[in-house]
């Protein structure tokens, strides 16, 4: 039987349908596959992150659901004190760790410790339910506040460690760049001296982000805005305007090398007026406590004198 016109066209039509139902459920296959993969490295980067974590804080291995509990409930809190907290982290080298998770393992830590203190004081009757509550208020808030106040000292204080460091690195980039590298080779050899430096870790992930693409005024722009270093912002804004303007990169570097040594010297100037004014009430007290003991000594042996009722013998 020879098929009509009608059911050429059917048949044409029939088999372009099937084969594009098939083009259809393969490509949507591919790209289910391909947000399956894309998931599971998601998933795998953050189960890296959370072993670092782990890895940190021994709460966080103790505890891990109740911490994974409390960073759903302070998801949507405190969202002015986590920018802040965010920001310390990084700059205090920890930047895996999420404002969430630091507030959970500050929480986990300071319910511990009060409920430590509130159960020594019920077993030992040291004191009225009353002052118990007090205690464990009081305890609750002072241990959250002095883990806010220890992370943002590790920030500063390692951000002062990178300052310090930073014209020293700068210089023997200049270095490098007159003796005709170019900067990404200075880069690896500045890593390889100051291993186990903060500032290593800081260059490291400017090293890395170059020989992934990224150009080095973001590079280092990323830098400065993990560190909030005034000294950084306006190294990589001269930079930046230099090179624009058609100013050789190591030229620029070996200005700011200078600038920077001058700067180190006004900050260690700064730095000792600051630890003379730290010394000066420690030596007060311990001129205090000696004047203290003398006068007391003098008050015994008064009044032992006078005690005695034979006065004074001049």
């Amino acid at each position: 039987m020879i098929p009509t016109a009608i059911q050429r066209e059917w048949f044409v039509v029939l088999a372009a349908t099937f084969f594009l139902t098939c083009f259809i459920v393969t490509s949507l296959q591919e790209w289910i596959e391909a947000c399956d993969e894309k998931a599971d490295i998601h998933r795998l980067v953050d189960q890296g992150r959370r072993d670092r974590v782990r890895q940190d804080s021994r709460l966080a291995r103790l505890f891990p659901r109740l911490i994974l509990a409390l960073e759903q409930f302070d998801r949507t809190r405190f969202t002015k004190l986590k920018a802040k907290i965010r920001q310390w982290l990084v700059m205090a080298g920890r930047g895996y760790w999420t404002a969430e998770e630091f507030l959970a393992v500050t929480q986990v830590g300071t319910g511990i410790a009060t409920c430590g203190c509130m159960t020594f004081l019920k077993v030992t009757n040291l004191a009225a339910p009353v002052f118990i509550m007090i205690a464990g208020v009081l305890v609750l808030t002072c241990g959250f506040l002095i883990e806010i106040r220890k992370l943002k000292a590790q920030a500063e204080e390692r951000v002062e460690t990178i300052a310090f460091r930073l014209p020293y690195a700068v210089d023997q980039i200049s270095l490098i760049l007159a003796a005709g590298g170019h900067f990404q080779e200075s880069l690896g050899l500045v890593l390889k001296e100051m291993e186990n430096h903060p500032l290593a870790d800081e260059l490291r992930n400017v090293h890395m982000a170059i020989r992934r693409g990224m150009h080095r005024h973001e590079a280092l722009r990323e830098m400065a805005d993990r560190l909030k270093l005034p000294v950084l912002d306006e190294f990589v804004s001269t930079i930046v305007q230099g090179e624009n303007s058609g100013t050789p990169l190591a030229e620029i570097i070996r200005i700011q090398a200078e600038q920077m040594r001058l700067k180190r010297s006004q900050m260690i100037e700064a730095f000792a007026a600051r630890m003379g004014v730290r010394m000066a009430f420690p030596g007060i007290l311990c001129m205090i406590s000696c004047l203290i003991v003398i006068v007391a000594l003098f008050a015994v042996w008064m009044a032992d004198v006078l005690g005695s009722g034979g006065g004074l013998k001049i």
